[in-house]
């Protein structure tokens, strides 16, 4: 089984499930600030990654070097896991530096170095090679994960605000295209429903999901051509920072992009 690179998690911030879980009573709440605090510090300490790791990786990245790679301590929580035991099975992870989330499937891969092998009841098994990690629910768990340049290409900086490297984007862009199609649809006025999105793709990394409906960028109307336009000018060095008004499950919102 090929194992599916989990990006880093964004624009999910899973309030709703971090108060049903188990260590979520108040006391535990008083304590989340200062476990995010303490994770974003120890995220912050960058590793090399040797030669040697790199041809082990679970998930790695074409035709990249060991300087594409980095390693940090990640705090993940598992806030809960749904049907375990059956193919359906995933487990939602938390990342305590930012309290985004993702939803993990046996198969998956967080960071290049840790596939998903089992969702149990009590939590996710994943493997570093022949290394077992269980990330228990309900528990902040400290692991090394090894990232990819192009993980970082885009970063959470608050609401639906991101931080860009547009260099990385254009590195991402030529390795992995725009990464989606669009469909004109018309609710009061001309939107462009994304219809598929890779997530290698430049699109993904800029928090873009299937079934987003996209309405404007920097002030203009957005066409299914304009895809590649959004890719592009996001990824062009000194071009500023970028907005794109869109429509999620009928929630609006503006995504802003500042690059770094």
């Amino acid at each position: 089984m090929t194992a599916r690179t989990l990006h880093p998690l964004r624009l999910a911030v899973a309030l709703a499930a971090l108060t049903a879980s188990p260590s979520a009573s108040p006391a535990a709440s008083g304590d989340r600030a200062a476990a995010s605090a303490r994770a974003r510090a120890a995220a912050a300490l960058a590793a090399p990654v040797s030669p040697a790791e790199v041809a082990a990786l679970a998930a790695p990245e074409p035709a990249s070097t060991p300087a594409d790679y980095r390693a940090r301590k990640v705090t993940l929580h598992v806030l809960g896991v749904q049907q375990p035991g059956t193919p359906g099975a995933f487990a939602t992870v938390a990342d305590v530096a930012t309290w985004e989330t993702r939803d993990v499937r046996v198969g998956d891969a967080i960071g290049r170095n840790l596939v998903v092998r089992a969702i149990a009841a009590d939590g996710v098994v994943t493997a570093e090679g022949a290394r077992e990690v269980r990330l228990e629910v309900g528990r902040d768990v400290a692991v090394r994960v090894v990232e990819h340049a192009f993980d970082a290409a885009a970063t959470p900086r608050g609401a639906h605000d991101l931080d860009v490297d547009p260099a990385v984007l254009a590195r991402l862009r030529g390795a992995h295209g725009t990464g989606a199609t669009g469909e004109v649809v018309v609710i009061d006025q001309p939107a462009v429903k994304l219809t598929a999105v890779d997530p290698r793709g430049v699109l993904a990394h800029l928090g873009l999901r299937q079934g987003d409906l996209l309405w404007r960028f920097d002030g203009q109307p957005v066409g299914p051509a304009d895809l590649d336009r959004i890719a592009t000018a996001v990824a062009t060095p000194g071009s500023g920072v970028h907005a794109l008004d869109v429509t999620r499950n009928g929630a609006a919102f503006t995504v802003s992009y500042y690059p770094r």
